[in-house]
């Protein structure tokens, strides 16, 4: 019985996929698919990583499905994700999403997707205009990658009360980034890399007063850390 199926870069998906019913994972990576991808008949399949939106085969899943992970690839200013955001907000298991943009071009508007209430892990990857104007409620990991943002993204992402778990990997271009006060309460964990114009990181007054893992790479101008971080675990 095959449960996992990886696919990688310019590999026709085989047609005997579709008579393996008991697949849960399926894994793929620049694969050539010459048929329509019939993911309703992969009754048990848990995780589907990395398709395109244009699979109109995804739009016809039923709440039912017990689809937990999913990987959407291609994604630029012209894709329509508010079908595909209002699918994943009906599937009862769904919990990881992964959207990366094509290459050089930025993401649709990702406003909506604050319906998905479920979702637990977001990773978005490409180049953003500007951060969705909402999160699932539920959310407590995010990964920011190749983002490019001109904002600073924290005035936003300060207010997700329920966030553990916070990446920033080329998501912003801008000089200074500010942590609102009382912000991000309840992060553990917080990655910062490849931001190469930051200068200056400033955190209000109990923000991240839970924060156990700090990393920063690859940000040349960042020099020192606020006295907020490196007060937070010295010994009294």
């Amino acid at each position: 019985m095959i449960n996992i199926l990886f696919l990688y870069s310019s590999m026709e998906v085989p047609d005997i996929i579709w008579e393996l019913g008991s697949l849960r994972h399926v894994y793929m990576s620049d694969v050539i698919s010459k048929k329509p991808f019939k993911i309703d008949v992969l009754q048990e399949l848990l995780t589907l990583t990395s398709v395109s939106i244009d699979d109109d085969e995804l739009l016809g899943l039923k709440t039912s499905f017990p689809l937990q992970k999913l990987g959407v690839h291609d994604l630029d200013g012209n894709t329509d994700v508010s079908k595909l955001f209002g699918l994943l907000s009906n599937l009862k298991y769904f919990r990881h999403l992964t959207l990366r943009g094509h290459s050089f071009r930025s993401m649709p508007c990702l406003d909506e997707l604050g319906i998905i209430e479920n979702l637990r892990t977001v990773k978005l990857d490409g180049r953003l205009d500007r951060l969705p104007k909402s999160f699932p409620p539920q959310m407590s990991s995010l990964t920011l990658a190749n983002s490019c943002l001109d904002e600073d993204p924290m005035p936003l992402l300060g207010k997700l009360r329920g966030l553990y778990d916070l990446k920033l990997r080329n998501a912003y271009t801008g000089q200074q980034m500010g942590i609102r006060e009382s912000g991000l309460e309840v992060l553990k964990v917080l990655c910062i890399e490849n931001l190469l114009n930051l200068r200056n990181l400033q955190i209000g007054k109990g923000a991240l007063l839970s924060l156990r893992k700090l990393e920063i790479h690859n940000c040349p101008y960042l020099d020192t850390l606020p006295e907020e971080v490196r007060s937070m675990h010295r010994p009294k």
